[in-house]
């Protein structure tokens, strides 16, 4: 693990390079399949070409925007009949996007989900560049939730939210 105090206005993906080449340099002859989860925060063309360059299989959410939601705009159409007994229906697509920072196209999976008493879908986006069956790489990225459950205890127990001394009455 690696951590790193920055500038409050420091922007997610600064320095992520830096950050974690210590750690895929130190960990790599380890696994034979290594993988990079991350969130919108962290997307952005060099951590692509980092981990395109290393064989490092990416999980990256990226945000919505317009071209993205033409891409999926013949998807959109809620399901024809009743949601199953969970409440949730879920259309699972892949496609290749390329945005104008990007320096190639690169696989991109949506997830749209239309939940009960809901009016609009529920929409994300992931960029990989795995070829694991799109659903797949969705139950995967999805696992990052579980560490964050990790995260939000040690938030809300050990008040790991709190940086500043003063703050915390230390």
């Amino acid at each position: 693990m690696s951590a790193r105090l920055r500038p409050g206005n420091a922007h997610s993906t600064d320095g992520i390079i830096d950050l974690i080449s210590p750690l895929i340099n130190r960990y790599r002859p380890w696994f034979k399949k290594f993988w990079l989860r991350g969130d919108a925060a962290f997307a952005g063309p060099d951590l692509y070409e980092f981990c395109e360059d290393r064989r490092i299989t990416c999980f990256i959410r990226i945000s919505s925007n317009s071209s993205l939601k033409k891409h999926i705009q013949p998807h959109l159409k809620r399901p024809v009949g009743r949601p199953p007994k969970g409440g949730v229906q879920v259309r699972v697509i892949e496609f290749h996007y390329q945005a104008e920072s990007w320096d190639k196209p690169r696989s991109v999976i949506c997830k749209i989900e239309w939940h009960i008493g809901e009016l609009f879908p529920r929409v994300g986006f992931i960029v990989t560049n795995s070829n694991i069956e799109a659903h797949k790489v969705v139950t995967i990225y999805n696992g990052r939730a579980e560490i964050e459950s990790r995260i939000k205890e040690g938030k809300n127990t050990l008040r790991w939210d709190k940086t500043n001394l003063a703050e915390r009455g230390v």
